[in-house]
């Protein structure tokens, strides 16, 4: 009973239907007080962000069966509309099916954006997503 059992384990361990796990890619987006955008570590054109997103997916090999989780920070300050806008533009630009996007908002003056680490520094910060 037992040898069926390892058996049995065996092959549901290595079966052709087990699921891998999930890739994620995560795409940070930083808008500040002056609404300038950041796609990563790339000052955009705020009008541009649907072609720059396109091109980012494309370097980074991205693909259509992965889920994206659009990551956008922007100063407190701004309008919702214009997050909103520059959120539509990325969907836009790169939509799998499994899509979500976290909106965070915060001080912009807090944030060396020009810095090489400013998702560190935003990780640090401790920031809740805001709701729909």
């Amino acid at each position: 009973m037992n040898y069926i059992l390892i058996l049995l384990s065996f092959f549901v361990s290595n079966s052709p239907f087990q699921q891998e796990p999930e890739e994620i890619f995560t795409v940070d987006v930083y808008i500040n007080a002056d609404r300038q955008v950041y796609l990563e570590d790339k000052l955009i054109k705020a009008n541009e962000v649907k072609k720059e997103m396109s091109d980012y997916a494309s370097r980074k090999k991205a693909f259509l069966e992965d889920s994206v989780l659009y990551r956008i920070y922007a100063d407190q300050n701004l309008e919702m509309g214009f997050i909103m806008d520059i959120n539509n533009q990325l969907i836009s630009a790169f939509h799998p099916a499994n899509t979500r996007t976290k909106r965070f908002l915060l001080y912009s003056e807090e944030l060396d954006v020009n810095s090489t680490n400013w998702q560190h520094q935003i990780q640090k910060m401790d920031l809740k997503a805001i709701e729909n």
